[in-house]
């Protein structure tokens, strides 16, 4: 799953993996050469990507689309494409989305994608329970710019899948810099730990998520879907705080070592 000794697991760890998607991914290099420096000094990112999607519910209407592309003006991904057997009801809705975005806040950067096709059976009379259709896919490749050695680390990945829908998830973290593989993701994951490298490494997130649902014409209530749900947080540690964390894990190495 992992190759390269510069990342470092702490053993704070819970992983989970269910299931297995198909993989298809390749993306080009150099997305940085002209990246902007965004909300604070110390975060240097950019970002490529698009996604679409469709949505159609059974009643008779067009079928919904929905699309997005990442520009550098632009540096983000959003879609979203509903139909509603009636305006203003909650009635049966398919739904396609998705996202990839990138978030600052103070000494901490976030990698958000999501992508999402969902169908709801509604909640009204029976004559609106009239199945559904959709699909989509969408990729995104994020780059970053290490400010520092050593930064926290967390990353989460959360897939749903459920009967009529299906769909394939794939992330990989690389440092471009070293040539290295860091992670490679096609399952549910979670992991605390510590990423090392240089200041200045390159950390390359590329996402790929793709999904599609059928639901029959039925009177049966439903809320079915196929998702995937990425969160990588980096977080710059301050040095004041690493010194009091490594002060305390010294402390409770000793006292551990004098109990009888």
């Amino acid at each position: 799953m992992r190759s390269g000794a510069r990342w470092v697991i702490d053993h704070m760890a819970n992983q989970s993996r269910t299931g297995a998607f198909v993989v298809v991914l390749a993306f080009g290099t150099g997305l940085c050469a002209n990246r902007p420096v965004v909300a604070s000094e110390l975060w240097t990112w950019s970002m490529e990507g698009e996604g679409h999607g469709t949505a159609r519910v059974f009643d008779g209407g067009p079928v919904v689309t929905a699309s997005s592309v990442a520009t550098p003006l632009s540096p983000a991904v959003f879609f979203a494409a509903t139909d509603r057997t009636r305006v203003g009801s909650q009635a049966a809705t398919y739904s396609t989305g998705g996202e990839s975005d990138v978030r600052i806040n103070g000494d901490a950067l976030t990698v958000v994608v999501n992508f999402n096709t969902t169908y709801n059976g509604g909640f009204t009379s029976q004559d609106d329970h009239t199945g559904g259709e959709g699909g989509g896919s969408l990729w995104s490749v994020i780059e970053l710019v290490m400010p520092q050695d050593e930064l926290t680390w967390i990353t989460s990945l959360i897939i749903h899948d459920t009967a009529w829908f299906s769909g394939d998830t794939f992330v990989k973290f690389e440092n471009v810099t070293q040539g290295t593989t860091l992670l490679e993701l096609d399952s549910p994951f979670y992991e605390w730990g510590t990423l090392v490298g240089e200041t200045g490494d390159i950390i390359r997130i590329t996402s790929e998520m793709s999904g599609q649902g059928f639901f029959p014409t039925t009177v049966t209530l439903a809320y079915l879907a196929y998702e995937g749900s990425l969160n990588a947080v980096f977080i710059v540690p301050e040095p004041t705080t690493l010194v009091l964390l490594a002060f305390g894990i010294s402390i409770v190495s000793r006292r551990r070592r004098w109990l009888p």
